[in-house]
């Protein structure tokens, strides 16, 4: 029997909350407005109310998958429901999926563009000093998972791959700086073996998902390709846009994440030429 061809990507948009501010409305009737040629499927929970969302995209073409309402409460249900294999596998039947929070915004179709690069992960590039916009501020990763494109057979091979996430030297060193570290051979143990890795089975960290995918398995695992600053700013803006615009020429990137946010201005002169 001939194995069936996976299609090339998804849009999947998180859905937590019943009702939506005009901001995340606007943003929602734009991935439908340029990238509604592609598939989209929300996901959520099936306890929520999404009269609105139907209300909203009458006639248009998306699907709902559901997950448990425990991942849509606060962020760190969230991350782990980013870090986990049922997540990449309930949408094993693409081959990319790109995750659209409602902070997001999408200027043009470079969806497919963006696929046939082969990455396994793009963000918008992330600097040091996080949410601090200075342009001397060094580039330290790639990047931003509210807008981003994820390979869906590297995320569940790294999720099936045994890495440590913390090296040994680091856990060493915290537990030897604990002033009582005879209460803590329970925290060393565990940090020295099942919590501290990227198997999903144990994989307990309880920092940001997308610091994890862009920072951790980039570093971990040597195959794990992403692109490098300028390359990451040509898909998607956060951080330092106005910078990184310049830098590209002023060429429109992709789309954003919470440029309205860092960069208002800029938000508004890129939307202004987009639909130009």
């Amino acid at each position: 029997m001939k194995r069936k061809e996976k299609e090339q990507v998804v849009i999947t948009v998180p859905v937590y909350k019943a009702n939506l501010t005009a901001d995340e409305r606007d943003s929602l009737l734009q991935l439908f407005s340029v990238l509604g040629n592609h598939s989209v499927c929300l996901f959520t929970y099936r306890e929520l109310d999404l009269s609105v969302y139907h209300q909203l995209l009458a006639g248009k073409k998306f699907d709902i998958v559901f997950f448990d309402q425990e991942y849509f409460k606060n962020i760190s249900g969230y991350n782990l429901l980013m870090r986990s294999k049922l997540f990449y596998e309930s949408f094993s039947q693409y081959c990319y999926l790109l995750i659209y929070q409602l902070d997001a915004w999408v200027f043009n179709d470079q969806l497919s563009f963006w696929c046939a690069q082969n990455y396994d992960y793009i963000g918008a590039p992330w600097f040091d000093n996080w949410n601090t916009i200075n342009p001397n501020n060094e580039f330290w990763g790639v990047g931003n998972g509210g807008f981003s494109l994820r390979k869906i057979e590297s995320h569940l091979k790294a999720l099936r791959s045994f890495s440590y996430i913390a090296p040994w030297s680091t856990v060493l060193s915290t537990f030897v700086k604990m002033p009582k570290r005879w209460q803590s051979v329970k925290w060393l143990l565990l940090n020295l073996s099942i919590r501290n890795n990227t198997y999903y089975k144990f994989n307990n960290y309880d920092d940001n998902e997308d610091k994890f995918w862009g920072i951790i398995v980039k570093r971990n695992f040597n195959w794990f390709k992403t692109p490098d600053m300028l390359t990451a700013a040509k898909f998607s803006l956060e951080i330092n846009a106005s910078m990184l615009y310049q830098l590209l020429n002023k060429e429109i990137s992709f789309g954003c994440h919470a440029l309205d946010k860092y960069d208002p201005a800029l938000f508004n002169e890129l939307k202004m030429l987009a639909k130009n």
